[in-house]
């Protein structure tokens, strides 16, 4: 999916935002070869999240951010090798998003 939000253009995105499953093959956009993550990238991102063991929501919590940077700025374009960094810097700010709301719960039920 990063490489799917990162490389294609956007209007291929509003395009999949209202894609029917019913529709005739022939409105189909075929996708740029960059749009397929490459070997290494998908093993790097299975070792990163293993490692990292960084929760569902997180994961989701990145791609949302992903997804939402390149609907606001559809000039933006990826360039090959900079999924690693999008990618990286989304999960630290999907983390740290998921790190200040458990905080702020904390402080919350403190204060009661």
């Amino acid at each position: 999916m990063t490489c799917f939000f990162w490389f294609e253009p956007t209007e291929v995105l509003r395009a999949a935002e209202t894609f029917r499953s019913d529709r005739k093959a022939a409105s189909l956009h075929r996708l740029s070869m960059e749009s397929t993550p490459q070997p290494t990238f998908s093993k790097w991102v299975h070792n990163i999240l293993n490692t990292t063991q960084v929760t569902r929501n997180v994961i989701l919590l990145a791609l949302l951010f992903i997804y939402r940077l390149k609907r606001l700025n559809p000039a933006v374009r990826g360039r090959a090798g900079s999924e690693y960094r999008l990618l990286t810097v989304a999960l630290m700010l999907g983390n740290k998003c998921k790190l200040f709301q458990i905080s702020n719960c904390k402080r919350c039920a403190n204060q009661r």
